[in-house]
Parts: C-alpha cells; sequence; structure tokens
C-alpha cells in the first residue's frame, strides 16, 4: 500500500481484529462473545472502514503500477502483489513471472556481485554487505539467451516493480538493437 496513512490504518486494523478473533476462542459461540461486548460490536463498523480504506490505496497503487508498465494490465492482481514483493525482497524470484509479462522469455540470468560493485558513486562499500544479485540476460523458450549491454544492465536496487521491468523491457531491447547491428 502506497500511502503511508492507508497501510498505518490497515496495520492497526488487522491487530485489532486478531486480538478480537484470539479471544473469541474462549467462548463456545461467537454469538455470546458479541452479546457480551457492545464495544467489539460497534468496533466490527470501524474495521470495515479502515480496510476499505486499505484496499482502496492498494487498487490505486496497482493501477498507478499499470499505468507506468502497461503489460501489468495483463497480469492478476496478487501477481502484481507479489512481484512487487519479489522485487524489493527477493529479486531473482521474479524469474516465474516473467513469461506473464513477456511473451517469449523463459528466464532471466542473475549473477551475484559485491554491492561495491554495483554503486553508483564508484566508492567501496561496506564489506559486511550481503552480495547482490543482477540481471544479466533474458533466456527465451528455445534456451537462447540475450545478454544484456552492460551499461544499459537493469539495477535490482530498483524498488518498484514497474521501473524494475520497464528497465528489464530497455535492456533487452537494447541488446537486440546491439546484436543486429553486429549481425549487419
Amino acid at each position: 500500500v502506497r500511502e503511508p496513512r492507508a497501510q498505518r490504518g490497515f496495520q492497526v486494523a488487522e491487530q485489532q481484529l486478531l486480538n478480537i478473533l484470539r479471544q473469541m476462542r474462549e467462548y463456545k459461540s461467537f454469538v455470546y462473545y458479541f452479546c457480551e461486548r457492545d464495544s467489539v460490536r460497534n468496533l466490527l463498523p470501524t474495521l470495515q472502514s479502515k480496510f476499505e480504506l486499505a484496499s482502496k490505496a492498494l487498487s490505486q497503487f496497482l493501477e498507478h503500477q499499470r499505468r507506468n508498465f502497461p503489460r501489468l494490465y495483463f497480469v492478476e492482481d496478487k501477481d502484481v502483489i507479489e512481484m512487487q514483493y519479489a522485487c524489493v525482497n527477493d529479486p531473482p524470484s521474479l524469474r516465474y513471472y516473467l513469461p506473464l509479462i513477456f511473451d517469449g522469455v523463459e528466464d532471466i540470468s542473475w549473477k551475484e556481485v559485491k554491492p561495491a560493485q554495483v554503486g553508483e558513486d564508484g566508492e567501496a562499500s561496506d564489506p559486511r554487505l550481503q552480495q547482490v544479485q543482477v540481471p544479466t540476460g533474458v533466456q527465451d523458450r528455445k534456451g537462447k539467451t540475450l545478454e544484456f549491454v552492460e551499461e544499459s544492465r537493469p539495477h535490482p536496487g530498483d524498488s518498484k516493480i514497474d521501473k524494475f521491468l520497464s528497465s528489464i523491457e530497455s535492456s533487452a531491447a537494447r541488446a537486440v538493437q546491439d546484436n543486429t547491428k553486429e549481425a549487419i
């Protein structure tokens, strides 16, 4: 969820609902639970409005992603959300979604590099940092690999799926252009 207020509202509502559900387990019937607790019965409409607000913010976020990268219009909401999570937390797992987005692309090649190699400022990074995965090319269904041109290679630091996929698309297009020039 993009808007911090909607995200916090969702988290608070989620915790309140989980607390209600935990307390309900102590009762023989949820009807008894709600009959004995007016505060809970009065809280449910508030929770519903918070969940609706979070749902609206999530829908707006997904629409924004789709406007920025139109191929996402053909992908289900749950897949876009999972891809956004993967983009931030585990970029190599995006390989499972590529066939949904790019026709003819079966997989993406990755290599591990030290963060200092990825940094734009050229300064040495903290050596304690973990290595990061950087995309190096795409593979088609026949197993042929199209290597990205080094200077246009996508960077895994893009935290938004639309930007990351756009960089993969432009890197692949650049690689095709370079391969075509070499062949001529």
